[in-house]
């Protein structure tokens, strides 16, 4: 997995799709999952307005 990546401020009204689509829309390679395993604390379904993401990116080495 990787280890560098971005901090991401959840929004109103975000989901995790919505903010992988955002970041794969800006030529970050990031699907789901991968957001998933670097968050292990966070319900995809109880995102909080707020609450910060790890969003990894492997081609940041």
């Amino acid at each position: 997995m990787a280890s560098k990546g971005y901090t991401y401020v959840v929004k109103k009204d975000d989901t995790i799709s919505a903010i992988v689509q955002a970041y794969r829309a800006s030529g970050v390679n990031v699907s789901v999952n991968d957001v998933l395993r670097a968050n292990p604390n966070v319900k995809p379904t109880a995102l909080r307005e707020g609450q910060e993401l790890f969003i990894p990116d492997p081609a940041l080495k």
